[in-house]
């Protein structure tokens, strides 16, 4: 094979043996990889109704056939599986060498399931994969990681922290760089199966690609384009993401406190400005990544990696948080202890409205505290763990959570931007701005700006959006390519690595077939129908645009796939099962 190894292995936890299988082509060509493969195995392994904390849940790691070569932008790696916080399919990305080192040990993918006896790491080396008793346990993820390359030496390092421990819903996975799997809980699948860490050994396994010099042409263009791209080639290296703060700003589109208000005036104490003269001392680069986003930040002393945009945001607009200096401590305190930060502002921004209300009698704990609480489970931090759905249903509240299908809502207030309001409904792993990045035409102006109050022609925009960006996640590259380049620089990427003829159709195809396929899992576990919070949807016409979304993709008016669509995809036997 080019681009894919041709291998995966399957860790059983509970009779603690590994397996090493041979993937089949066809599935590889119809799926790609990451994202795509993750679904797959996820349906085809995951019983139906099962809980995602018990050992019957799995998790496939994954890589992509362009992961290992010299596209650009490719440095990322996907862990997919039942989430614990929604209830159904979810994939999360983190960046780094990881998906590298798993092909340079001879794997595409790894699944994980059962659940160990005992706390263990996984340590994936060169044509096999151990299960070792860990002795990490109650260590926060800084500890974690360098007590396990001083074990392992080369190595890169995925763990959980004490919120993946007690089982948090929303509990992260937290690798060496400051990289994180973020988003719907997989640091409590983790915990729950006693899985403190993954270890990513280097081996000598490398990617075959099948026309190498019409490879150099294709990465020669994007690197080109990468540098004259406004967004990839100057602001994002200069200013980093907090860059989006002031442009959304601008359009209003910045909520605050649990979407109760606008973020405006809050530019001059956690904006990018501010943020970058007073507290970022350097930049550093993703693998394979020439753009260098990141920030180093120092505070009291120390050099850590500083927070993105959405944490800004979660952490200070959302949880009311204008100590930029504190809100660095916050950031930094949610990666040691392992929770993701768009879901822990979500659920404390909920809280404190729910508290000013009344309806909580609580009072609220500084925010630092917090942190601890929840990630221990400790005091009101024990209902919090549970996510902001589940907290605000337990006090017959469901209206202040904003979140959608169970997912905390992230910094873009969709009552701004029509087509990102029908993106967080529709996402198929709850609310999230990455599905289909709509704030890309709708504020940004890329490729070119768009009216954002409108919904005419929404529909069919967000669902090209879906389908690129799932195939995007699939051959596992980083979302902000997406700035760039369209659907043929990675049909020919893809075609001069793998030696398969894609084009601009297959990718639409490729990634609608995964988009139904998640569709068609969530809808086998209940999860039926798209909607937004109540006060988001008296200003966001969300039925009309579902209308349109549903016809376009060719479901009923549940939301469901209709059986013609799913044959068009090659989908019949998941329907059938």
């Amino acid at each position: 094979m080019y681009g894919w190894i041709g291998k995966y292995a399957v860790v059983n936890l509970s009779r603690g043996n590994v397996s090493i299988k041979d993937c089949r082509l066809s599935e590889l060509k119809a799926f790609i990889g990451g994202r795509g493969i993750g679904v797959k195995v996820c349906f085809e392994n995951i019983p139906r109704g099962v809980n995602a904390l018990s050992e019957d849940n799995i998790v496939v790691f994954s890589s992509g056939p362009v992961n290992g070569t010299m596209v650009p932008m490719s440095g990322k790696c996907i862990a997919s599986s039942k989430s614990p916080l929604t209830g159904g399919i979810f994939d999360t990305c983190v960046s780094g060498k990881h998906s590298f080192y798993m092909k340079s040990c001879g794997f595409d993918f790894v699944i994980v399931k059962g659940r160990a006896s005992k706390p263990v790491e996984i340590v994936v080396r060169e044509g096999e994969i151990e299960i070792v008793e860990s002795n990490c346990w109650g260590l926060d993820t800084e500890s974690t990681i360098e007590r396990l390359i001083e074990c392992y030496g080369d190595c890169l390092v995925a763990c959980i922290g004490p919120a993946g421990e007690n089982l948090v819903r929303f509990a992260s996975v937290v690798c060496e760089d400051g990289g994180v799997f973020g988003r719907c809980g997989l640091g409590a699948i983790l915990g729950a199966k006693n899985v403190k860490a993954i270890v990513f050994t280097h081996g000598d396994c490398e990617v075959e690609v099948y026309d190498t010099e019409a490879l150099y042409d294709v990465v020669e263009n994007m690197m080109l384009r990468i540098s004259w791209s406004p967004a990839l080639g100057k602001v994002l290296p200069r200013f980093g993401t907090s860059c989006l703060f002031s442009v959304v700003n601008f359009h209003e589109a910045l909520p605050a406190r649990n979407f109760r208000e606008k973020a405006l005036g809050l530019g001059d104490k956690i904006g990018g400005d501010v943020y970058n003269r007073k507290f970022v001392r350097g930049r550093f680069s993703c693998f394979m990544c020439p753009v260098a986003c990141k920030r180093v930040v120092e505070v009291d002393g120390r050099l850590i990696k500083g927070p993105e945009f959405e944490s800004i945001w979660a952490i200070g607009c959302n949880c009311d948080v204008h100590d930029l200096g504190k809100l660095i401590e916050v950031n930094d305190k949610c990666l040691r202890l392992g929770l993701d930060t768009i879901s822990f502002g979500g659920v404390i921004a909920c809280f404190i409205e729910m508290v000013e209300r009344g309806i909580v009698s609580e009072s609220v704990p500084d925010i630092l505290d917090l942190v601890e609480m929840i990630a221990y489970r400790r005091g009101i931090g024990d209902k919090l763990a549970e996510g902001s759905l589940r907290f605000a249903r337990s006090y017959g509240a469901e209206e202040y959570a904003m979140q959608s299908k169970g997912l905390e809502l992230p910094a873009y207030d969709p009552r701004e931007a029509m087509g990102q309001a029908l993106a967080y409904a529709t996402s198929n792993r709850g609310g999230c701005h990455l599905r289909a990045y709509m704030v890309a035409n709708e504020i940004l102006g890329i490729p070119t700006l768009i009216d954002r109050k409108s919904i005419l022609g929404k529909a069919d925009l967000v669902m090209v959006h879906e389908n690129s960006s799932a195939f995007v996640d699939s051959m596992v590259m980083c979302r902000f390519s997406m700035l760039e380049f369209d659907d043929l620089v990675y049909a020919r990427a893809l075609s001069a690595v793998t030696g398969i003829e894609y084009g601009r159709k297959d990718v639409q195809l490729i990634g609608e077939r995964i988009w139904n396929l998640e569709r068609l899992f969530n809808v086998r576990e209940g999860i039926i129908g798209d909607s937004l919070p109540k006060r988001i949807l008296k200003v966001v016409p969300l039925e009309a645009m579902l209308r349109d979304y549903y016809e376009a993709r060719g479901w009923n008016g549940d939301g469901i796939p209709k059986v013609e669509t799913l044959r068009r995809l090659g989908l019949d036997e998941y329907f059938k099962g």
